[in-house]
């Protein structure tokens, strides 16, 4: 039954509202809250209610605004809408450090005719009223600007027209009384629709409220948006352009805009506040119409069972979900409202332990968690605090919770058990280690000082069998497999009767080593295989 118009500009929800929201018939009246801002519905038009904010008949574009729009029922009856129509807009564009700009006037300047261009021909949706500047000319010449690179996209029918002074020592003057305290932007839009001679320069200044600026000089069919001020000019607005002494032309001004500055009163809440009821809502599923949009403003509309701390960044510091059907665990997003005051959660169907985590809350004083089905025990910190007065704590209607100090001097007396049972079995293996490794050092000493001494004595018994040279030829094959090759000569596979492979090595009459090397080396292959 209407249109709402609003723009969002990025991802982090800075947006404008750009025209009016047709409400039906005026019988039909209600809020309409984009982000912080409220606009109320103000009178009518036709057949038409409009709503606009701040200003009757204002166009306000919001630099700061969140990623929502509410429609609230004030009593009169329930808020329609048909469709919402967003307009990209350029960040780049209508920059101001905070707040919003209320549109005041928008003005095409050496328009011929009565004609009021807006959209769709002006696709930000701005109203652009013809104007004369007093004893100038007007030029309007029927070129093409749809290729124009225009930052500011101006309608083509608006850079068309231009308003040029008389001659170059004449000035074109704008004077505004606004009788009033506000604050203002102006915004100047200039381009070079006369093809003029390569000699000719164009070259202006502009004086606004007394503060010049400039010089500014133009090119051919190249657009130039100023917005000379980097502060807003406060009350009247009157503004010169003159040409400079280098000019060879007069100035021109194609369009101007003048908007309000609109202080926008109400702060977002807290991010991380944000953050935290935002995943609540979305871990227990909570589907109210009242959950939408900024959880603390405006006042009249934040979320029910909410209380918030006004500050300059307001906190939440009342969480009252009691009757609310919540199931699962408590969220831990519960113990990141760190400003959080009192929570009540009492009488739904809550399970699991009591998170630590609560007793971080500095600020908690009330904590109810009455009537659930909660079960281990109250984590000592909250019992704490609660026995100290500090935090009112309610547990009731908990069967499976635990609740005494017994529960923790059991935990406790538990732990103690569990802690002394794990150094006697920790000490008992250390002990069996011990005793294993100093047996197989004793153990293997004796087989060594046995070996040795039965080497000394020529009565080592090997367990390896003697073979005579014929059976070597045989178990090598007549020494036909080389599998290696040391100092003292080479090694040969052979196989024994019982298919077991065995290397055999023979003492080269080359060899550089003597006999006794090599027996001393065949000793020593003995004893490692005696000790494994």
């Amino acid at each position: 039954m209407g249109t709402g118009l609003w723009r969002p500009n990025d991802a982090a929800g800075k947006g404008s509202l750009v025209g009016l929201l047709e409400v039906g018939t005026c019988s039909l009246v209600f809020d309409c809250g984009l982000g912080l801002v409220v606009c109320r519905e103000l009178g009518s038009l036709g057949r038409f209610c409009y709503v606009r904010c701040w200003l009757v008949g204002s166009w306000m574009m919001v630099v700061w605004v969140s990623r929502y729009v509410c429609l609230v029922n004030t009593g009169s009856g329930v808020p329609l809408i048909s469709s919402l129509e967003l307009r990209p807009l350029n960040n780049s564009i209508y920059q101001i450090s905070s707040g919003a700009i209320s549109y005041k006037y928008s003005y095409d300047a050496g328009a011929s005719t009565k004609k009021i261009v807006r959209y769709k021909d002006d696709v930000y949706d701005r109203v652009w009223f013809p104007y004369q500047f007093p004893d100038s000319v007007p030029i309007k010449l029927d070129i093409d600007t749809q290729a124009i690179d225009n930052l500011y996209k101006l309608p083509p029918e608006v850079l068309r027209t231009a308003a040029q002074a008389p001659n170059i020592s004449t000035s074109l003057s704008y004077t505004f009384g606004s009788n009033s305290s506000k604050w203002f932007y102006v915004y100047f839009h200039f381009a070079e629709i006369l093809n003029n001679r390569e000699d000719q320069r164009r070259e202006f200044t502009i004086t606004l409220n007394g503060v010049k600026y400039g010089p500014f000089s133009l090119e051919y069919l190249k657009p130039l948006s100023i917005r000379p001020q980097r502060s807003p000019v406060q009350a009247d607005i009157s503004f010169t352009i003159d040409a400079t002494m280098e000019s060879d032309l007069p100035p021109i001004l194609n369009a101007f805009e003048i908007y309000r500055v609109v202080p926008l009163p109400l702060s977002p809440t807290h991010p991380s506040d944000v953050n935290a009821i935002m995943s609540i809502k979305h871990t227990y599923n909570i589907n109210r119409d009242d959950w939408l949009g900024d959880p603390c403003h405006p006042k009249a509309y934040s979320w029910n069972g909410l209380s918030c701390g006004i500050t300059n960044t307001p906190r939440i510091i009342k969480l009252n979900l009691s009757s609310s059907k919540l199931t699962g665990e408590i969220s831990p997003a519960v113990a990141d409202l760190q400003a959080i005051e009192s929570i009540d959660l009492s009488n739904n169907l809550l399970s699991g332990q009591v998170p630590e985590g609560l007793a971080q809350l500095l600020n908690l004083k009330v904590l109810n968690l009455s009537g659930n089905k909660l079960t281990g025990s109250i984590p000592r910190s909250l019992k704490d605090k609660s026995d100290t007065g500090s935090l009112v704590l309610s547990l009731a209607g908990n069967p499976d919770l635990c609740q005494m100090d017994s529960c923790h001097r059991e935990e406790k007396k538990n732990f103690a058990v569990s802690v002394v049972a794990l150094i006697v079995a920790s000490v008992l293996i250390l002990i069996f280690l011990s005793i294993l490794l100093v047996f197989c050092i004793i153990r293997r000493g004796r087989r060594r000082e046995s070996l040795i001494e039965s080497t000394k004595n020529g009565s080592f018994k090997s367990k390896n069998r003697p073979f005579t040279y014929s059976q070597i030829i045989r178990i090598t094959g007549n020494f036909t497999t080389v599998v290696g090759e040391g100092g003292f000569g080479k090694v040969y596979l052979g196989t024994l009767n019982d298919n077991t492979p065995v290397a055999v090595k023979l003492l080269s009459t080359s060899s550089n080593q003597g006999y006794k090397e090599f027996r001393a080396e065949v000793r020593e292959l003995q004893l490692k295989l005696f000790l494994c």
